[in-house]
């Protein structure tokens, strides 16, 4: 054999070797930290650390939260969390069992923030779908407080123990404002306040029917009582050189007027076909129409009979 040959196989054998002294030193590396797992695990631990005072940090699986990191406390309890649920990742840090903790969490809409009671919601703070929103729930986990921003609008929302809505308000786009009361069925307290438009207070009854209006602005107000239709009406007005009551039936006819107008003071009545069938007016003699709307002449009695032919 010559020279050449033995170095190559003195080559092949070298080889050989390397890849062996290779695989020992991965193992002498891998052996003690898979037998630090394997001792310190259970059936769905990854791996466990232990501190000295018994608190530990475990990277495990768990049915229903996916794989986490976890700190455990000295008492067995979980102060944090770290875990991957389904694609979506959240942060738990908190206190003992059933005490207050704080939470972060993902969705494929958007992120939330807050602090949890034990698996309920307390306070939470999330943008969902674009739209930020901050809400306080009670103890039986039902929201109570809500404030958001719909479509650039701020909203603020209260709602009783059923979670149905019971009081809000919303500043609109501009400077407009309502405010709304509500009772425990439809009756209704409602406020509104418009740049350049009448302000307004409005009560609606336990059925939801307007049964009051009050509207206004610089230049008028109004008042209106509404009857059981929502048609029937007492519409009470006060502007410049017009202060009067107006009494509309169910068919939205005017049968009665009483006030003053331009300083006279005036009290028409009119049948159900819109005709005056009395007027007592005060002021020079005018041509009465159907609607009322002009004085009728005085009588020596003080009323106008309305003659047909």
């Amino acid at each position: 054999m010559n020279l050449e040959h033995r170095i190559e196989r003195l080559e092949r054998a070298n080889g050989r070797l390397r890849r062996v002294v290779a695989l020992l030193v991965v193992l002498s590396v891998s052996w003690p930290l898979l037998s630090a797992i394997s001792a310190r695990t259970t059936r769905d631990d990854v791996v466990r650390i232990a501190g000295p005072d018994g608190s530990e940090v475990r990277l495990e699986h768990r049915a229903g939260e996916g794989l986490g990191l976890f700190l455990v406390g000295k008492t067995g309890e979980i102060r944090g969390r770290l875990a991957l649920v389904g694609e979506q990742p959240r942060l738990e840090i908190g206190g003992p069992k059933d005490k207050a903790n704080v939470a972060v969490e993902t969705t494929d809409k958007g992120a939330a923030i807050g602090i949890r009671q034990g698996d309920a919601w307390r306070v939470r703070h999330e943008v969902m779908g674009g739209v930020p929103r901050s809400s306080l729930f009670d103890g039986a986990e039902v929201e109570r407080v809500r404030i958001g921003i719909f479509k650039d609008e701020p909203v603020v929302t209260l709602r009783d123990g059923e979670g149905k809505d019971r009081a809000w308000m919303v500043v609109e786009r501009g400077p407009h404002a309502s405010v709304a009361v509500r009772g425990s069925g439809r009756s209704e307290v409602a406020l509104h306040a418009r740049a350049n438009d009448p302000c307004g207070i409005g009560l609606r009854s336990a059925n939801g029917k307007m049964k009051v209006g009050i509207v206004g602005d610089d230049a008028y107000g109004q008042m209106f009582v509404y009857g059981p239709d929502e048609m029937s009406r007492v519409v009470t007005e006060a502007r410049e050189g017009r202060q009067v009551i107006e009494v509309v039936d169910s068919k939205n006819r005017k049968r009665a007027i009483l006030g003053v107008e331009d300083d006279r003071a005036r009290t028409v009545l009119q049948d159900r076909s819109g005709a005056v069938f009395e007027d007592r007016s005060e002021g020079p003699s005018e041509a009465v129409r159907k609607d009322g709307e002009t004085d009728a002449p005085p009588t020596g009695s003080g009323s106008a009979e309305r003659k047909d032919g």
